[in-house]
């Protein structure tokens, strides 16, 4: 098999495993239902819909989703904009940072909205991924390209444009991954060589890595030991979502774990996580967090300050004709951002 076809092959592979279970979450979507903190068991059924949720996704204070059809449509804070995208068509992948959303287009294209993001023109873009004013994209021949504050190091810079045969990029305020097609993991910026020692990994997100075999490794020095001592015990994970204050553990059976709590504080609501089931992806932002269940369904637990997993306004709009939603990836995926 040639470059290119392994490299395909692993792309493949990994979105396949993130499908399956994983760019929220926390938000809801066309006419789907969102279960606030309190009501975990509520949920609007999507199964009937011909244009389904394909990915969702969001940060601290906005939600998006991404029905097939790609079109996006998102809630909560909009204060530069960030929700703008009720003219969006043709997207595959959706993420949200604070301030701002990103979107992917089927020709490998790059839309933004919100507040500054130092973006420019790319083309043969296969992922993205944002953080604050940082974005990055994955290029179909394995390569890395970013833009925004990041890009002003000129020694980061200089390490990106070394990588190759990247499968999947995530990015942070002041760091970069890489996951590469052999299941290591390059780094730079702040986390450098702290995940050097890294192997067989199927996905990183935020300085976490989940490998092969169902376990869960972090980055040196960047949870507590409380966090590390629960997340030494998982087993049969299949796909994680984490920030700087909490990583979510999707399993094979549907169920999620959790370690570490959501930025205001509230253990309670890490407790709600117990309750889920049938759940087939996960996104968690600063301050909340999103599954979506198999059966076209979404719950969430966690704060609304802004209306992010308040969802009530959709009940009775037209599921073509919803606001809109941030943080949303293609293949039936949430996603949730607060860096």
């Amino acid at each position: 098999m040639n470059f290119k076809g392994e490299l395909d092959m692993k792309k493949i592979k990994l979105s396949l495993r993130i499908i399956l279970s994983f760019i929220i979450v926390i938000s809801l979507i066309l006419p789907l239902q969102i279960e606030s903190a309190e009501e975990v068991d509520s949920g609007l059924n999507l199964s009937h819909l011909d244009n389904k949720l394909s990915h969702i996704a969001g940060d601290g204070s906005h939600t998006l989703a991404l029905k097939s059809d790609g079109t996006v449509y998102g809630i909560g804070a909009s204060n530069w904009g960030q929700i703008d995208v009720s003219d969006w068509k043709d997207i595959i992948q959706v993420e949200a940072s604070i301030r701002n959303t990103i979107g992917l287009k089927s020709n490998g294209t790059v839309i933004t909205t919100g507040r500054k993001t130092y973006f420019q023109s790319w083309t043969d873009i296969v992922q993205v991924d944002i953080a604050t004013s940082n974005i990055a994209g994955l290029k179909s021949d394995g390569t890395v390209v970013v833009n925004g504050l990041i890009d002003s190091d000129i020694d980061i810079l200089s390490q990106i444009e070394q990588w190759l045969d990247i499968v999947q990029v995530d990015i942070r305020v002041n760091s970069i991954y890489g996951l590469k097609s052999d299941g290591t993991v390059v780094a730079t910026g702040d986390s450098g060589q702290k995940v050097g020692s890294w192997v067989n990994i199927v996905q990183i997100s935020s300085g976490v890595g989940l490998k092969s075999d169902g376990t869960v490794v972090t980055e040196d020095g960047l949870f507590s030991d409380d966090i590390l001592n629960i997340i030494d015990s998982w087993t049969d994970i299949i796909q994680i979502s984490a920030n700087n204050h909490i990583i979510m553990g999707l399993k094979s059976n549907g169920t999620v774990v959790a370690a570490g709590e959501f930025l205001n504080g509230n253990s309670n609501d890490i407790k709600k996580f117990e309750s889920w089931t049938n759940i087939v992806q996960i996104s968690t932002g600063t301050d909340h967090a999103v599954g979506l269940r198999s059966d076209g369904t979404l719950v969430a637990v966690g704060e609304s300050f802004y209306g992010q997993i308040d969802v009530d306004d959709l009940n009775n709009i037209n599921a073509f004709h919803v606001p809109s939603l941030s943080g949303i990836e293609s293949g039936n995926q949430i996603v949730s951002e607060g860096t």
